[in-house]
């Protein structure tokens, strides 16, 4: 079932951070599940199983800048209930 990311609380903030070329390719979610090793998203397209991908990791340098539950994620969606999270969008608190 899809998600109106307005209502789970998309806002101008975020908006700003997402260029027309990253709209194009990737998918907005939010995180709503953090586990040990993948998360459960909450999308436009529905709920979604998730990784990092290795890139995210790698360029990490501290465990805060991995995606945490409410952070909002660019992902690659596959198959029909998994994704990739791509990148972690500035959060408005922290």
């Amino acid at each position: 079932m899809p998600f109106s990311l307005i209502d789970l609380g998309w806002n101008t903030f975020f908006e700003a951070q997402v260029s027309k070329e990253d709209s194009q390719n990737f998918t907005i979610a939010r995180v709503a599940v953090e586990y040990k090793n993948h998360y459960l998203l909450y999308s436009g397209i529905g709920e979604l199983e998730a990784e990092p991908s290795g890139k995210l990791l790698y360029s990490a340098s501290a465990k805060s800048e991995l995606p945490k539950v409410g952070d909002w994620v660019l992902i690659t969606p596959y198959d029909s209930d998994k994704a990739v999270i791509q990148s972690v969008l500035k959060r408005k608190t922290c």
